[in-house]
């Protein structure tokens, strides 16, 4: 089901797709102290831009040359913030290396999308920005599934802290294992760490509580704003 949803959002989402080249551009000509680009993204629509993505090639000191690229989504990652109309955000482009000279250039920004759903740049980048969003629903509705079942054995005094921190870390190892794909790895890790952070904001109240706490977060804030970013019903998990 939910691979004929991000089948159909691709497609929807190339519909959507503004080729205006003035909308949104990416400026990355500074280098900074260690090496990397500070990439500037310059927002020139009416719309606040949500989530953008870049590709740029590096090296590492005398290491070959490789391809990068990042996405930076303010609907899955809360400390990037979104780009309202006519703003701009900056942000380092490339690997941190600590005490290796690091080299980035070929910055491009391969697309973007608005808090309205439409988008700009290559339907390709377009729809993993929206593919990403799905993966991070599936995953969170997981991890939600866990929750569920040690609110049942907190409340019976059958499941400590500690153990329910371990399943959630085993889930997360096992679901990171099957993948084969980098992308959805690297967009389970991040949902995994969100319902930590949230399950560490509550560490000083009773297991029960905590869980509850960090349940009504993830469902009430976190949830409901990733799938209407997604183009999904809210409710619907």
């Amino acid at each position: 089901m939910w691979k004929l949803v991000a089948a159909l959002l691709g497609l929807a989402v190339a519909d959507l797709a503004v080729y205006a080249q003035d909308a949104v551009d990416a400026q990355a000509n500074v280098i900074m102290p260690d090496g990397r680009r500070n990439l500037v993204v310059s927002n020139h629509s009416t719309k606040t831009v949500t989530a953008w993505a870049i590709r740029y090639r590096y090296r590492v000191a005398q290491f070959p040359e490789e391809e990068g690229e990042a996405f930076l989504d303010s609907v899955l990652i809360l400390m990037q913030k979104p780009i309202a109309p006519g703003a701009q955000t900056a942000s380092p482009v490339g690997p941190i290396a600590i005490g290796q000279r690091v080299a980035v250039w070929g910055v491009e920004l391969r697309a973007a999308v608005f808090d309205d759903g439409s988008a700009f740049g290559d339907p390709v980048w377009v729809s993993r920005i929206r593919d990403r969003r799905v993966i991070a629903l599936e995953e969170l509705d997981a991890q939600v599934s866990i929750l569920n079942g040690a609110a049942t054995k907190a409340a019976a005094g059958t499941i400590t802290r500690d153990s329910l921190v371990e399943q959630l870390r085993t889930q997360l190892a096992d679901r990171r294992d099957r993948e084969t794909g980098q992308e959805r790895k690297q967009v389970i890790e991040w949902m995994h760490l969100t319902v930590m952070s949230n399950l560490g904001n509550n560490v000083g109240r009773p297991l029960g509580e905590a869980i509850d706490r960090t349940k009504r977060a993830l469902l009430v804030g976190i949830r409901p704003r990733i799938a209407r970013a997604a183009g999904l019903n809210p409710n619907a998990h």
